[in-house]
Protein backbone atom coordinates (compact mmCIF):
# COMPACT_ATOMS: atom_id res chain seq x y z
CA UNK A 1 0.00 0.00 0.00
CA UNK A 2 1.24 3.52 -0.81
CA UNK A 3 -0.04 4.88 2.49
CA UNK A 4 3.48 4.96 3.91
CA UNK A 5 4.51 7.36 1.14
CA UNK A 6 1.80 9.84 2.10
CA UNK A 7 2.56 9.40 5.81
CA UNK A 8 6.14 10.51 5.21
CA UNK A 9 5.00 13.34 2.95
CA UNK A 10 2.48 14.51 5.53
CA UNK A 11 5.03 14.45 8.34
CA UNK A 12 7.50 16.53 6.36
CA UNK A 13 4.74 18.95 5.28
CA UNK A 14 3.49 19.50 8.83
CA UNK A 15 7.04 20.24 9.98
CA UNK A 16 7.50 22.71 7.13
CA UNK A 17 5.73 25.90 8.19
CA UNK A 18 5.73 27.23 4.62
CA UNK A 19 2.90 24.89 3.62
CA UNK A 20 -0.62 26.27 3.79
CA UNK A 21 -3.44 24.67 5.73
CA UNK A 22 -5.19 24.07 2.41
CA UNK A 23 -2.20 22.13 1.09
CA UNK A 24 -1.98 20.03 4.26
CA UNK A 25 -5.69 19.27 4.11
CA UNK A 26 -5.27 18.01 0.55
CA UNK A 27 -2.31 15.81 1.49
CA UNK A 28 -4.18 14.17 4.35
CA UNK A 29 -7.21 13.65 2.12
CA UNK A 30 -5.04 11.80 -0.42
CA UNK A 31 -3.52 9.77 2.41
CA UNK A 32 -6.99 8.79 3.60
CA UNK A 33 -8.01 7.81 0.07
CA UNK A 34 -4.98 5.53 -0.24
CA UNK A 35 -5.61 3.88 3.13
CA UNK A 36 -9.27 3.47 2.19
CA UNK A 37 -8.38 1.66 -1.04
CA UNK A 38 -6.15 -0.65 1.01
CA UNK A 39 -9.04 -1.32 3.42
CA UNK A 40 -7.06 0.24 6.27
CA UNK A 41 -10.08 1.85 7.87
CA UNK A 42 -8.54 3.18 11.09
CA UNK A 43 -5.62 4.79 9.23
CA UNK A 44 -8.03 6.26 6.68
CA UNK A 45 -10.16 7.67 9.48
CA UNK A 46 -7.17 9.31 11.19
CA UNK A 47 -6.06 10.86 7.90
CA UNK A 48 -9.53 12.20 7.09
CA UNK A 49 -9.86 13.62 10.61
CA UNK A 50 -6.54 15.41 10.13
CA UNK A 51 -7.82 16.72 6.81
CA UNK A 52 -10.91 18.03 8.58
CA UNK A 53 -8.74 19.92 11.09
CA UNK A 54 -6.71 21.61 8.35
CA UNK A 55 -9.78 22.50 6.27
CA UNK A 56 -11.24 24.19 9.35
CA UNK A 57 -7.99 26.12 9.83
CA UNK A 58 -7.98 27.10 6.16
CA UNK A 59 -11.53 28.44 6.45
CA UNK A 60 -10.50 30.42 9.54
CA UNK A 61 -7.54 31.83 7.60
CA UNK A 62 -9.85 33.02 4.83
CA UNK A 63 -12.33 34.55 7.25
CA UNK A 64 -9.58 36.46 9.04
CA UNK A 65 -8.46 38.04 5.78
CA UNK A 66 -11.61 40.21 5.82
CA UNK A 67 -11.53 40.26 2.04
CA UNK A 68 -14.84 40.51 0.18
CA UNK A 69 -13.18 39.03 -2.91
CA UNK A 70 -12.48 35.67 -1.28
CA UNK A 71 -16.13 34.63 -0.89
CA UNK A 72 -15.75 32.00 -3.62
CA UNK A 73 -12.65 30.62 -1.88
CA UNK A 74 -14.58 30.28 1.38
CA UNK A 75 -17.41 28.45 -0.38
CA UNK A 76 -14.91 26.07 -2.03
CA UNK A 77 -13.22 25.42 1.32
CA UNK A 78 -16.53 24.74 3.08
CA UNK A 79 -17.48 22.38 0.26
CA UNK A 80 -14.16 20.55 0.70
CA UNK A 81 -14.76 20.29 4.44
CA UNK A 82 -18.23 18.87 3.83
CA UNK A 83 -16.68 16.28 1.50
CA UNK A 84 -14.28 15.36 4.30
CA UNK A 85 -17.32 14.69 6.47
CA UNK A 86 -18.69 12.43 3.72
CA UNK A 87 -15.44 10.48 3.61
CA UNK A 88 -15.35 10.18 7.40
CA UNK A 89 -18.97 9.05 7.41
CA UNK A 90 -18.16 6.46 4.76
CA UNK A 91 -15.39 4.98 6.90
CA UNK A 92 -17.61 4.89 9.99
CA UNK A 93 -20.29 3.15 7.91
CA UNK A 94 -17.77 0.57 6.68
CA UNK A 95 -16.70 0.00 10.30
CA UNK A 96 -20.32 -0.53 11.32
CA UNK A 97 -20.29 2.55 13.58
CA UNK A 98 -23.52 3.89 12.18
CA UNK A 99 -24.39 6.43 14.88
CA UNK A 100 -21.00 8.08 14.43
CA UNK A 101 -21.47 8.01 10.65
CA UNK A 102 -24.88 9.65 10.86
CA UNK A 103 -23.60 12.38 13.16
CA UNK A 104 -20.78 13.30 10.78
CA UNK A 105 -22.92 13.07 7.66
CA UNK A 106 -25.63 15.30 9.13
CA UNK A 107 -23.01 17.88 10.10
CA UNK A 108 -21.69 17.83 6.55
CA UNK A 109 -25.21 18.01 5.12
CA UNK A 110 -26.07 21.10 7.16
CA UNK A 111 -22.86 22.75 5.99
CA UNK A 112 -23.53 21.86 2.35
CA UNK A 113 -27.10 23.17 2.43
CA UNK A 114 -25.99 26.44 4.06
CA UNK A 115 -23.21 26.93 1.51
CA UNK A 116 -24.45 25.30 -1.70
CA UNK A 117 -28.23 25.27 -1.34
CA UNK A 118 -30.54 22.33 -0.81
CA UNK A 119 -30.69 21.40 -4.50
CA UNK A 120 -26.96 20.87 -5.11
CA UNK A 121 -25.60 17.58 -6.46
CA UNK A 122 -23.25 17.20 -3.46
CA UNK A 123 -26.25 17.53 -1.15
CA UNK A 124 -27.90 14.67 -3.05
CA UNK A 125 -24.81 12.49 -2.57
CA UNK A 126 -24.80 13.12 1.18
CA UNK A 127 -28.54 12.45 1.43
CA UNK A 128 -27.95 9.16 -0.37
CA UNK A 129 -25.16 8.23 2.06
CA UNK A 130 -27.39 9.02 5.03
CA UNK A 131 -30.00 6.73 3.48
CA UNK A 132 -27.37 3.98 3.28
CA UNK A 133 -26.65 4.35 7.01
CA UNK A 134 -30.33 4.07 7.89
CA UNK A 135 -30.64 1.04 5.61
CA UNK A 136 -27.78 -0.66 7.48
CA UNK A 137 -29.62 0.18 10.70
CA UNK A 138 -32.79 -1.49 9.32
CA UNK A 139 -34.54 1.87 9.71
CA UNK A 140 -36.46 1.54 6.48
CA UNK A 141 -38.69 4.60 6.85
CA UNK A 142 -35.74 6.93 7.42
CA UNK A 143 -33.76 5.28 4.63
CA UNK A 144 -36.69 5.82 2.26
CA UNK A 145 -37.01 9.47 3.26
CA UNK A 146 -33.38 10.28 2.48
CA UNK A 147 -33.21 8.16 -0.67
CA UNK A 148 -36.29 9.91 -2.06
CA UNK A 149 -34.85 13.36 -1.30
CA UNK A 150 -31.59 12.36 -3.01
CA UNK A 151 -33.41 10.89 -6.00
CA UNK A 152 -35.45 14.05 -6.54
CA UNK A 153 -32.26 16.13 -6.76
CA UNK A 154 -30.45 13.63 -9.00
CA UNK A 155 -33.44 13.45 -11.33
CA UNK A 156 -33.80 17.23 -11.52
CA UNK A 157 -30.10 17.87 -12.20
CA UNK A 158 -29.00 14.75 -14.08
CA UNK A 159 -32.25 13.47 -15.58
CA UNK A 160 -34.22 10.24 -15.19
CA UNK A 161 -31.81 8.18 -17.31
CA UNK A 162 -28.58 9.02 -15.51
CA UNK A 163 -26.93 6.09 -13.73
CA UNK A 164 -26.61 7.98 -10.44
CA UNK A 165 -30.35 8.68 -10.58
CA UNK A 166 -31.29 5.04 -11.11
CA UNK A 167 -28.77 3.82 -8.53
CA UNK A 168 -30.73 5.71 -5.89
CA UNK A 169 -34.00 4.53 -7.43
CA UNK A 170 -32.76 0.94 -7.14
CA UNK A 171 -32.10 1.52 -3.43
CA UNK A 172 -35.61 2.96 -3.06
CA UNK A 173 -36.95 -0.22 -4.64
CA UNK A 174 -34.92 -2.26 -2.19
CA UNK A 175 -36.44 -0.41 0.75
CA UNK A 176 -39.96 -0.91 -0.61
CA UNK A 177 -39.19 -4.62 -0.89
CA UNK A 178 -38.10 -4.70 2.76
CA UNK A 179 -41.30 -2.87 3.70
CA UNK A 180 -43.27 -5.49 1.72
CA UNK A 181 -44.62 -2.84 -0.64
CA UNK A 182 -43.96 -5.07 -3.60
CA UNK A 183 -45.82 -3.16 -6.32
CA UNK A 184 -43.85 0.01 -5.58
CA UNK A 185 -40.62 -1.99 -5.47
CA UNK A 186 -41.33 -3.55 -8.85
CA UNK A 187 -42.12 -0.17 -10.40
CA UNK A 188 -38.73 1.11 -9.27
CA UNK A 189 -36.83 -1.95 -10.50
CA UNK A 190 -38.54 -1.90 -13.91
CA UNK A 191 -37.40 1.67 -14.53
CA UNK A 192 -33.90 0.89 -13.29
CA UNK A 193 -33.67 -2.16 -15.54
CA UNK A 194 -34.77 -0.18 -18.60
CA UNK A 195 -32.15 2.52 -18.05
CA UNK A 196 -29.33 0.16 -17.12
CA UNK A 197 -29.92 -2.10 -20.11
CA UNK A 198 -29.91 0.88 -22.45
CA UNK A 199 -26.81 2.47 -20.90
CA UNK A 200 -24.76 -0.59 -19.95
CA UNK A 201 -25.97 -3.52 -22.04
CA UNK A 202 -27.56 -6.81 -21.01
CA UNK A 203 -24.29 -8.36 -19.80
CA UNK A 204 -23.41 -5.72 -17.22
CA UNK A 205 -23.35 -6.83 -13.54
CA UNK A 206 -25.66 -3.96 -12.57
CA UNK A 207 -28.31 -5.34 -14.92
CA UNK A 208 -27.95 -8.77 -13.31
CA UNK A 209 -28.33 -7.23 -9.84
CA UNK A 210 -31.57 -5.56 -10.89
CA UNK A 211 -32.90 -8.79 -12.40
CA UNK A 212 -32.15 -10.63 -9.15
CA UNK A 213 -33.93 -7.91 -7.17
CA UNK A 214 -36.98 -8.25 -9.40
CA UNK A 215 -36.89 -12.03 -9.04
CA UNK A 216 -36.85 -11.67 -5.25
CA UNK A 217 -39.97 -9.49 -5.38
CA UNK A 218 -41.76 -11.93 -7.66
CA UNK A 219 -40.91 -14.84 -5.37
CA UNK A 220 -42.29 -12.91 -2.39
CA UNK A 221 -45.48 -12.43 -4.39
CA UNK A 222 -45.75 -16.17 -4.96
CA UNK A 223 -44.85 -15.96 -8.66
CA UNK A 224 -42.12 -18.61 -8.55
CA UNK A 225 -42.04 -19.52 -12.24
CA UNK A 226 -41.73 -15.90 -13.31
CA UNK A 227 -39.12 -15.32 -10.60
CA UNK A 228 -37.07 -18.24 -11.90
CA UNK A 229 -37.07 -16.71 -15.40
CA UNK A 230 -35.59 -13.52 -13.97
CA UNK A 231 -32.99 -15.49 -12.01
CA UNK A 232 -31.99 -17.35 -15.17
CA UNK A 233 -31.78 -14.09 -17.12
CA UNK A 234 -29.46 -12.70 -14.43
CA UNK A 235 -26.98 -15.59 -14.72
CA UNK A 236 -27.27 -16.23 -18.46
Amino acid sequence: CDGFFYINVARSCVQDSSHTHQYLASIFTKMGDVHGKCDEKNDALRAYRASEVFWRKHISDLQLEDNADNADDIIAAVEALALSFSRIGGVYTAKGELDAALGVLHEGLEMQIDTLGDGHIEVAKTLHNIGVCHRHNDDWDSALEYYIRAHEIFEFILGREHLDTVRTLHNIGGVYRRKKEYLKAMECFKEVLLVRRHALGDDHPSVSITLVSMAAVLRRCGKKEEANRFYLAAVH
